[in-house]
C-alpha cells in the first residue's frame, strides 16, 4: 500500500505500476485522479513468484500535469 499526498493545485492522473525484472507485470497498473493537495490511501494487492536474483520496482507518473507527489508511507508484504 501507499499513502501520498498530491503537490500543487487542480486535478492530476496518476498512474503507478509495479515491474518485475524490468518488465511490467500484467495486470499491475492502478491510474486515479487525485484533487488539491489531497492525501490518498493506494492499495496495490499484486502475486507473483520470485527467484534468487529477481527484483520488483515501482514506478508513478503524472501524465497530465507538472505536480508530484510526497510518499507519506510504503508498505511492501514479502511471503516465503
Amino acid at each position: 500500500s501507499l499513502s501520498f499526498e498530491k503537490q500543487g493545485g487542480g486535478t492530476d492522473d496518476y498512474r503507478f505500476y509495479i515491474y518485475k525484472n524490468g518488465s511490467l507485470l500484467p495486470g499491475a497498473q492502478v491510474d486515479i485522479d487525485v484533487n488539491d493537495d489531497a492525501s490518498t490511501a493506494l492499495p496495490m494487492v499484486y502475486g507473483t513468484l520470485m527467484s534468487q536474483n529477481d527484483y520488483i520496482e515501482f514506478w508513478v507518473e503524472n501524465p497530465t500535469g507538472g505536480d508530484d507527489m510526497l510518499v507519506r508511507d510504503f508498505q511492501v508484504v514479502i511471503r516465503e
